[in-house]
């Protein structure tokens, strides 16, 4: 029975919205998922799997699914991207504590997240910190806004890839009505198909239009996000009111 709850925990924290490591296991899961999918209908059916022993499946799904956080989260494209050319990294960052404290005592950037990392944010770690909830909160909420991003990317991708597919099945089973020779090589299912493109693009407006990224009009996780880093900056601008004592932490 131990054991049972031992595995049920480690579960629970692999896909827990409620920690970093849980919203990356769900991020990588809705991806792995949504690709299996894609794969059933679009390219090759998950029938195959079954002459495939069960061990091998899960070993196969299990690396995948490790796999795709080690890829996701190891460049983070909203911590490194370019607020200019991208309105979700512009909204991530649009009032980082690090950028306020590069402001106020005219330091680089660069010193500046040292000095909120190291000396400040980085003791999340510790649970007596007077200000530990409020950083994790502001860590958990900086990986909504991850998992937010990397879906709709995904999502894109796939609706780019399985429109054009769709179609080109469409034009083939046509042309079959006319002849009987097959113009193209593929055989997708063309209602499991449509039925994807459908299900995926209905994703795709809900959770862009709940989280939107317009600086004046922050929705979603993006606003969470933004109002946490707030609370940080008010509690720096009360707190500290010089680079030495800002050091000193």
């Amino acid at each position: 029975m131990n054991g049972n709850n031992k595995l049920l925990d480690k579960i629970d924290n692999i896909i827990s919205p409620e920690s970093k490591s849980g919203l990356e296991g769900l991020t990588a899961i809705l991806i792995l998922v949504f690709s299996l999918i894609f794969s059933h209908i679009f390219i090759i059916p998950l029938n195959i799997l079954a002459n495939f022993p069960n061990w091998i499946v899960y070993i196969g799904v299990c690396t995948i699914f490790y796999m795709l956080k080690l890829l996701l989260f190891s460049s983070d494209k909203l911590y490194y991207g370019d607020p200019n050319k991208n309105k979700y990294v512009k909204a991530f960052q649009l009032h980082w504590p690090s950028k306020h404290i590069a402001k106020k005592f005219s330091i680089p950037l660069d010193d500046a997240f040292y000095y909120w990392y190291e000396k400040l944010f980085n003791t999340w770690r510790n649970p007596s910190h007077e200000r530990h909830c409020q950083y994790v909160r502001s860590l958990r909420r900086g990986y909504s806004c991850r998992f937010v991003f990397y879906s709709l990317r995904f999502f894109e991708v796939l609706l780019w890839i399985s429109f054009p597919l769709t179609l080109l099945q469409l034009s083939k089973e046509i042309s079959a009505l006319k002849s009987d020779k097959l113009l193209f090589w593929m055989n997708i299912n063309l209602g499991g198909a449509i039925a994807y493109i459908l299900f995926v693009l209905i994703f795709y407006i809900l959770i862009r239009g709940s989280n939107k990224t317009n600086p004046t009009n922050l929705g979603g996780v993006w606003r969470r996000y933004d109002e946490i880093n707030k609370m940080h900056i008010k509690w720096i601008d009360e707190n500290i009111d010089s680079i030495e004592k800002l050091k000193s932490p």
